[in-house]
């Protein structure tokens, strides 16, 4: 059997675009994570992601969240969608 390379992101708790948490902005950061991810990881087989998704469960920032995941160069997959 092979060794296997997997990408975790866990508790992102995503905000819409422009709304910040603690004074970060969520959106930014996921998509810095994104960016390295695919620069320096694109190799990995598989992203999972895990934990709290968004920190209020509304619609726009699952959006936001779809939008961003989609730019992973490998397939990801949740157990909280």
């Amino acid at each position: 059997m092979r060794p296997m390379k997997i990408i975790q992101i866990t508790d992102t708790h995503l905000m819409s675009r422009g709304t910040e948490l603690y004074g970060l902005n969520t959106c930014e950061r996921l998509d810095s994570c994104v960016a390295n991810i695919t620069e320096h990881h694109s190799d990995a087989e598989l992203c999972i992601i895990t934990g709290d998704l968004t920190d209020r469960g509304d619609l726009e920032a699952y959006q936001d969240f779809r939008e961003i995941v989609q730019l992973l160069p490998m397939p990801y997959l949740s157990p909280y969608w």
